[in-house]
């Protein structure tokens, strides 16, 4: 049977990202469904573009549909699908190493006109693909991702207490998830965990992250008391990690969408926000949102959350019905309809 669709699997194994996590749950979803195409080391840099640019063209098969799910792809390829996640590279150079925004600055303007059809994971990217980039909105299609609930669901008590153990957390904890990006915002979710360890001194802050080459180097100058900070953490012990949290908190600047967010409120965690960007309509009311510029602001919320238990257990259960409305499986079955409409 001849295969229907080629992917560029090319972020496969490149990090632990939003994007990495997008595309190989979207490629398990796919299944026989999709030829993945990828170097056979993972490539970062200049090697995985070289890749992309001359060596993946070279393996479609002529007519062949390709997808390529990770912000980057083939300009020789014209019968291609996009996902572009986000903008912020060309909105925010200054969040990523010079020669990584110098390339996209290149690169996107040129790939989105000559791709048959754009996927973005939001109605906001969606505005600030066509606005930044000129694309028509009827060739951008919105799919949310989704989540996985065979993984991401309200864990046991016996299962919180071993994750807990594994990473040395004794006691009651915020959560904060994401890689180590300037657009991640800790520096202010630092100092406003100033002011909320002054009231809770038991209770700790983790940062879950890791740092990723394309960003400006973090160089945290301080970090406040009662915070750690956990790489490379598995799918499971995250699971439980945020069941056992007693907030999740996501102050980032700019999110094309925020799957740690929507993984937080399906394991039950109460999750405060920024109120900027995608993040809002992925919750909805099923958190409380902020000002990320703001310090004293990010506090406030923080110290109210961790005082109210009845709050916060309202907006878990708000959470846990959020996240009923994404899925993989509708966001493949989406895409699969995009591919198909691409022939």
């Amino acid at each position: 049977m001849a295969v229907p669709f080629y992917v560029n699997a090319r972020a496969l194994g490149k990090s632990d990202s939003g994007i990495a996590r997008y595309t190989a749950e979207m490629i398990k979803q796919l299944g026989d469904d999709a030829q993945v195409l990828q170097p056979q080391q993972p490539r970062n840099g200049i090697g995985g573009h070289i890749w992309e640019q001359v060596t993946l063209p070279q393996q479609l098969p002529k007519d062949a549909v390709l997808w390529s799910p990770a912000n980057t792809g083939p300009l020789r390829v014209a019968n291609q699908v996009l996902t572009l996640h986000d903008v912020s590279v060309l909105e925010h150079p200054e969040w990523f190493s010079p020669l990584f925004a110098t390339w996209y600055r290149f690169l996107l303007p040129r790939l989105v006109s000559h791709v048959r059809k754009i996927i973005t994971v939001s109605e906001f990217s969606k505005r600030r693909i066509a606005e930044i980039l000129g694309v028509p909105a009827e060739k951008i299609v919105v799919i949310p991702n989704g989540v996985d609930h065979q993984v991401f669901y309200p864990r046991k008590h016996s299962e919180i207490d071993l994750a807990k153990a594994e990473y040395g957390l004794g006691g009651d904890y915020v959560i904060s998830v994401g890689s180590l990006q300037p657009r991640k915002n800790l520096d202010r979710l630092f100092e406003a965990w100033q002011q909320v360890a002054v009231k809770f001194p038991s209770i700790e802050l983790v940062v879950v992250g890791v740092e990723d080459q394309v960003f400006c180097n973090r160089g945290f100058k301080e970090l406040p008391s009662n915070v750690r900070f956990l790489a490379n953490v598995p799918d499971a012990d995250l699971a439980a990690l945020y069941s056992g949290a007693r907030v999740c908190i996501q102050p980032s600047l700019y999110e094309g969408f925020n799957l740690p967010v929507l993984e937080a409120i399906a394991c039950g965690a109460p999750v405060l926000a920024a109120k900027t960007t995608a993040t809002p309509e992925m919750i909805g009311d099923a958190g409380i949102s902020f000002d990320p510029l703001s310090a004293k602001e990010i506090g406030e919320a923080l110290q109210t959350l961790l005082s109210q238990r009845e709050l916060a257990k309202g907006l878990s259960i708000k959470g846990l019905e959020q996240a009923k409305n994404y899925s993989w499986e509708k966001a493949t079955e989406a895409t699969l309809e995009i591919l198909k409409a691409s022939r």
